[in-house]
């Protein structure tokens, strides 16, 4: 009853191989290649190898847990269990460390993590969490020692960030209806009666409303139109019986300008116009990448479908597939580093290196430390920034610890210039979406 073979429209096949006792051995895909897989006798995965001959092996203990995951051309990664230094770390992993990072965990009597150590480039950064009752973080206090409470509602539901969000409300079926921030400025959400989507939302404070958005939907949830009252006027969008996007017009343009722009798809979903732009797929070995567009623009891949060119840039893969370097123009480039998890906790670049030891957490090239919380506010050298996002979850406007607009942007799906309006009331073009 496993899966074997699997043909799409244009007859591209993927073929999955099994062992005697049901385990995959190789999967052959058309866009990523051959990648092939090896067991010990207790079924544990102990070699991987992609389609650039890359192999990975992998370690574990008489319990079977991974003690490390050996990599071509990179440092090995080595889980530590058990250590009797930790408190409550037996049976938990104690320490993981990498070519990037070395992390330590401290536990509490129910084993949750309490402590998190993490060096990095010679630094070590902690972070502590506190926990409820039900399991939920209450508490994060970040390397330089700020805390940041939360606080949960009967239901289990956040209903505040102390010092951040004064308050969070919601409706019957848990979704989110009102958002008050610390800056005193107030979002609102509005849904259907019937089928909940969502049908409005709004921000206002001290400096008057800086979002009023009206949403519209068709039968299968596709957002069919979008109307700003304050700034772009109205969007409308149609879909294909794929619901795949097939037009879109209003105003996606530099200054709310008017945009209608056309898209359009091959049998199995590839995107081959878009804008007047076409796209072809000319690689047989990756017959889901783009190869070349209308407009000039060119890409080439490696053996796993991971882009090596395109435009003027070039960019370099590790044996995890994971970005590691690009160079534009053959000068200007940057280098990635990442922890076992595969999140980056390092960026260089010309200007000096940025780390992020911990997600949410970030110190720049000048030793400028800045903290996001909650997906809603950003703290940076003591002043603190609020996002108030779209639908899709994009900065529409950010608001300053007064509650006064320092940036207003008309955000879409369509990658083309939107607009951006400053506290000094200057518009500029921005890409609409980044």
């Amino acid at each position: 009853g496993a899966l074997v073979r699997v043909t799409n429209a244009l007859g591209h096949v993927t073929n999955l191989t099994y062992d005697l006792v049901g385990r995959r051995i190789a999967t052959s895909d058309p866009n990523v290649g051959t990648t092939t897989y090896s067991y010990d006798l207790g079924g544990n995965l102990i070699g991987q190898t992609d389609a650039r001959h890359q192999t990975l092996t992998f370690t574990y203990d008489l319990l079977g847990r991974r003690l490390t995951r050996t990599r071509p051309g990179l440092a090995q990664v080595q889980w530590t269990y058990d250590d009797p230094a930790v408190a409550n770390g037996t049976g938990r992993v104690t320490q993981v460390a990498d070519a990037s990072t070395l992390t330590t965990f401290g536990y509490d009597a129910l084993g949750r993590v309490v402590e998190l150590h993490r060096r990095l480039d010679a630094t070590t950064y902690t972070m502590f969490l506190g926990y409820n009752a039900l399991g939920q973080v209450v508490m994060r206090t970040f390397p330089d020692g700020e805390v940041v409470p939360y606080s949960f509602n009967e239901a289990g539901w956040l209903a505040a960030i102390p010092g951040w969000v004064s308050s969070i409300a919601y409706n019957a079926r848990g979704q989110q209806t009102e958002l008050r921030h610390a800056n005193g400025v107030t979002s609102t959400w509005t849904y259907h009666p019937t089928n909940f989507r969502l049908t409005g939302r709004t921000t206002a404070g001290a400096a008057g409303p800086l979002q009023s958005l009206a949403y519209a939907s068709d039968a299968a949830g596709n957002v069919t139109q979008i109307q700003d009252a304050l700034f772009t006027g109205s969007r409308t969008f149609t879909y294909d019986a794929l619901n795949r996007l097939t037009s879109a017009s209003g105003g996606f343009g530099g200054g709310g300008a008017h945009v209608s722009q056309s898209y359009g798809y091959d049998a199995i979903g590839n995107l081959v116009e878009k804008a007047g732009v076409l796209y072809t797929y000319g690689d047989p070995l990756h017959p889901s990448a783009v190869t070349s567009r209308t407009d000039g623009l060119a890409y080439t891949y490696d053996a796993n479908g991971n882009m090596v060119t395109g435009g003027a840039r070039a960019l370099v893969w590790d044996p995890d597939n994971r970005l590691s370097a690009v160079t534009v123009g053959g000068g200007t480039s940057v280098t990635f580093a990442y922890d076992p998890n595969g999140v980056r906790v390092r960026k260089a670049t010309s200007a000096g290196v940025t780390r992020y030891p911990f997600p949410d957490y970030e110190i720049d090239p000048y030793g400028v430390v800045t903290k996001y919380v909650g997906g809603v506010a950003k703290r940076s050298t003591g002043a603190t920034f609020y996002y108030h996002n779209d639908h899709l979850g994009g900065v529409n406007v950010v608001t300053d610890a007064s509650g006064a607009p320092v940036q207003l942007r008309a955000r879409s799906s369509i990658p083309r210039p939107g607009s951006t309006t400053t506290a000094a009331g200057i518009t500029m073009p921005c890409w609409a979406g980044s």
